[in-house]
């Protein structure tokens, strides 16, 4: 009696058919398949991989950073208001120098005052020394510009007159505000200066040949 009722108490666990699966089996096979349809679908050619505008993001900002560059350099080369200093590199490595001609200016002491005459068509530059005296016997260079046309360069070796006056031809250019830039030399004694004048004759907007 004893051991039939050990016996009933005693269950062994139900197994399921042959051939058929639990419930976890089931859904861990089912989320397999699932995984690969996806994956499949991520490798066909209407569907492109997840995370790929990242890289095509980062691509576009840089070649619309290299537009924009090249643009700007258009404009800059086009447009007559815009310019280039020249030798600008050379002038930065020679900052030493070009604090050595200050000095000399300051110890020669001359001064310069450029005009126009002739309706513009002539510019004259009068150079004196310490004193205001004339100062004649020098060759004096020029470069001139007009500041809304900085790129409208004009060099000109202006001939020696009375008064310590030189002069030379301007052709072309705009009307309005000029920068002159001077370099008088006599002998080993060489000043620079920088003057503005003020031309005569209609203005051009900036920006227009």
């Amino acid at each position: 009696m004893i051991a039939r009722r050990l016996g009933e108490g005693l269950r062994v666990p139900s197994q399921p058919p042959a051939g058929t699966t639990s419930a976890g089996e089931a859904g861990a096979r089912s989320e397999t398949l699932e995984t690969r349809r996806h994956s499949a679908r991520r490798h066909l050619p209407g569907h492109p991989p997840r995370g790929w505008y990242w890289p095509a993001a980062i691509v576009g900002l840089l070649l619309g950073g290299a537009a924009a560059n090249v643009g700007l350099m258009l404009i800059a080369v086009r447009d007559a208001s815009f310019s280039v200093e020249p030798d600008y590199y050379r002038k930065a490595v020679d900052w030493d120098r070009a604090m050595a001609q200050e000095e000399r200016n300051a110890a020669l002491g001359w001064s310069v005052a450029a005009r126009f005459a002739d309706g513009g068509a002539r510019l004259a530059v009068r150079v004196v020394d310490r004193s205001g005296a004339p100062l004649g016997s020098a060759r004096v260079q020029v470069e001139a510009f007009p500041s809304a046309r900085a790129s409208q360069v004009q060099r000109v070796i202006l001939e020696a007159g009375a008064d310590g006056t030189y002069t030379g031809s301007i052709d072309g250019g705009v009307a309005g505000l000029w920068e002159i830039r001077v370099t008088a030399t006599r002998g080993e004694e060489v000043f620079t200066a920088v003057a503005a004048a003020e031309r005569e004759g209609p203005r051009r907007a900036a920006g227009r040949p």
